[in-house]
C-alpha cells in the first residue's frame, strides 16, 4: 500500500512536466491533537477544537511551531504570521483570509471564522497550515492534526536537480506561446465477461477512434474533437432485451459521429463543453454548453490537488526543489506514520531524478528507478535529450504493477513539435485497455477563448435535473 501512495506521488511529479462567535456552538474538545512533522504541538491553556467539521488551535502556539512570524492587532482583531516570504492573515469573525506572497495578495473564501475562546484566539489549523506551503491532513482515529513541512524534507535530502530543472524551463518554453495542436488517438477496450453474470457473460469490446484540433496556451485550451465510438458489441449480447436493444440501436448510429467542443480555462478553474450528442443523453439544446467547475471536481476528489498551484508551476519559473514540495502537498496524509512515509517519497524521488541518478550518453541522459513491495511493482525509465546544455525532448516509461490485480503501463515521448503517448492496462477481472495519442504542435497567432461567447446557454453540470440524465 505504500508503495502505491508513492507512485501517485511520482506520477504527479512527471505528468505535470506533462461573526465572531464565543457564544453557544457545537464544539468537541476531547483528545484532539496537532502534530508538526511528527512532532506533538503543546497547548498551555486552550486546547484544540472541532467545531463543524474544523479543527481550531490557539494561533500562536501553532504558527510559533512551525517557524513563522507571529503578529496580533488587538484594535483590528487581526492575526498575521510571516514564514519563508508568505504571509497570511486572519481577521475574527471573517470567513476569508488573505495570503501575500511577493507582493501579491490573494483573498481567499474559507467555511471556518476565527474566534475567540477564554480570551485566546482560535483559528483553522488547516487553512492556516496550508496557507504557508504546509500538507495537512486529518487522523480520524486518534483524532491528530498532521502538519508536514515537505519543503524541509526536500532540504534534508541534499538533492541536486539540475537537469530537471531544465527539463522545467524546456516544458514552461513550448507553453509560452499559444500552439495549434493537431493530432488522433485510438482506443480500443475489452470489458470482461462473467459466465455466472447473464448481464455480461462474455467479452464485450468497445472501440474509439478519432481526431484533436485545438489551440493551447499557458492558462486556456480550445480544443475540437471528433471521434466514432463502436458499441456493437453490446447489441450482439444474448442477454440484452428487445426495447433496451432499440435504444443501444439508436446510440450506436449517435456514437459513430460524435463531435464535441472544448474550452478549458485554467485560470477560472472553468471547463466547458458542447455535443449534440449532450441533446440525446441529457435533453439539453443542442448548441448549449455544459460548465465544469474545475476546482470543485479538484476538492472533491479525496486528494489535495490544487487548481492554482498547479497553474503557478506551469507558468512561473520555479526550480524542481521548489516544484517538488507542491507535488508532495497534494498527496493526501491521514495516519500518524505518514510522516515516514513522506520522507521514503523524497528519498524516492531523489533515486529517480536527482542529477546522481543520471548517466550521461552523448547527448543523452537516462534514469532508470525500481521498487517493488508488498506484491507492488514501480518501474521508471527516462530519457531526457540536450543540446547546447538545453533540453530538446525526453521520452518515459513507466510500468506500474499491483498484487493479484493488473497492470498499467504509460510510454510518452515530446520534442518540440510532436507527443506520441500509449497507455495499456490489463486488469483480469476487469477490463483491458490500450490508448494511443499522436499529436503534433506548432506556432500560432490565434488566441483561444477563455470562455463561450456571450449570450451562449450555459448549464452547470451539477444544474442538470434527474430526467435529463441517463437512467
Amino acid at each position: 500500500m505504500k508503495l502505491r501512495k508513492h507512485i501517485f506521488t511520482l506520477a504527479l511529479a512527471v505528468i505535470l512536466i506533462l461573526s465572531i462567535s464565543t457564544g453557544t456552538f457545537a464544539a468537541d474538545t476531547n483528545g484532539i491533537n496537532v502534530l508538526y512533522n511528527g512532532n506533538k504541538i503543546s497547548f498551555s491553556d486552550v486546547t484544540p477544537v472541532s467545531q463543524n467539521g474544523r479543527t481550531y488551535v490557539p494561533f500562536r502556539a501553532l504558527f510559533e511551531a512551525m517557524g513563522a512570524t507571529v503578529d496580533y492587532n488587538d484594535a483590528t482583531k487581526t492575526v498575521t504570521a510571516t514564514l519563508d516570504g508568505t504571509t497570511v492573515t486572519f481577521v475574527i469573525g471573517q470567513n476569508t483570509m488573505n495570503i501575500t506572497t511577493g507582493g501579491n495578495t490573494v483573498t481567499e473564501q474559507i467555511d471556518a471564522t476565527p474566534f475567540i475562546k477564554n480570551s485566546r484566539t482560535l483559528i483553522p489549523a488547516r487553512f492556516a497550515a496550508q496557507a504557508l506551503g504546509f500538507n495537512v491532513g486529518w487522523d480520524q482515529g486518534s483524532k491528530t492534526v498532521l502538519i508536514l513541512d515537505t519543503k524541509s524534507l526536500i532540504e534534508k535530502g541534499s538533492y541536486k536537480f539540475t537537469l530537471m530543472d531544465k527539463l522545467l524551463d524546456y516544458s514552461r518554453q513550448i507553453s509560452q506561446e499559444p500552439l495549434a495542436l493537431s493530432g488522433s488517438f485510438d482506443l480500443s477496450m475489452n470489458i470482461k465477461g462473467d459466465p455466472s453474470n447473464t448481464d455480461i457473460a462474455s467479452d464485450i469490446p468497445i472501440t474509439m477512434k478519432g481526431t484533436i484540433d485545438g489551440i493551447t496556451s499557458e492558462k486556456v485550451t480550445n480544443m475540437d474533437i471528433a471521434m466514432a465510438m463502436d458499441i456493437s458489441s453490446i447489441l450482439s449480447n444474448s442477454s440484452t432485451d428487445l426495447s433496451s436493444a432499440v435504444i443501444l440501436q439508436a446510440y450506436n448510429q449517435q456514437l459513430k459521429n460524435i463531435k464535441v467542443e472544448y474550452i478549458v480555462n485554467l485560470e477560472t478553474g472553468k471547463l466547458y463543453m458542447r455535443s449534440p450528442l449532450f441533446s440525446l443523453f441529457f435533453g439539453v439544446a443542442a448548441d448549449a454548453w455544459l460548465l465544469y467547475d474545475i476546482n470543485e471536481m479538484l476538492s472533491e476528489s479525496g486528494t489535495n490537488i490544487s487548481l492554482n498551484s498547479l497553474l503557478d508551476m506551469s507558468t512561473n519559473d520555479i526550480s524542481f526543489d521548489k516544484y517538488l514540495p507542491t507535488i508532495l502537498n497534494m498527496t493526501p496524509i491521514t495516519n500518524k506514520d505518514d510522516y515516514d512515509d513522506m520522507i521514503s517519497m523524497v528519498n524516492m524521488v531523489g533515486a529517480a531524478f536527482s542529477d546522481q541518478s543520471f548517466a550521461k550518453s552523448g547527448n543523452d541522459y537516462k534514469t532508470t528507478y525500481s521498487d517493488n513491495q508488498d506484491g507492488d511493482s514501480f518501474t521508471l525509465n527516462m530519457t531526457i535529450s540536450t543540446q547546447n546544455d538545453k533540453v530538446t525532448g525526453y521520452n518515459l516509461d513507466i510500468k506500474v504493477g499491483i498484487q493479484q490485480s493488473g497492470s498499467l503501463n504509460l510510454t510518452c515521448s515530446m520534442d518540440n513539435n510532436n507527443m506520441i503517448l500509449n497507455l495499456t492496462s490489463s486488469f483480469p477481472d476487469s477490463m483491458d485497455m490500450d490508448f494511443d495519442i499522436n499529436a503534433k504542435y506548432s506556432n500560432t497567432t490565434k488566441i483561444p477563448d477563455g470562455a463561450p461567447p456571450t449570450g451562449s446557454v450555459i448549464i452547470p453540470i451539477d444544474q442538470l435535473t434527474t430526467d435529463q440524465t441517463l437512467e
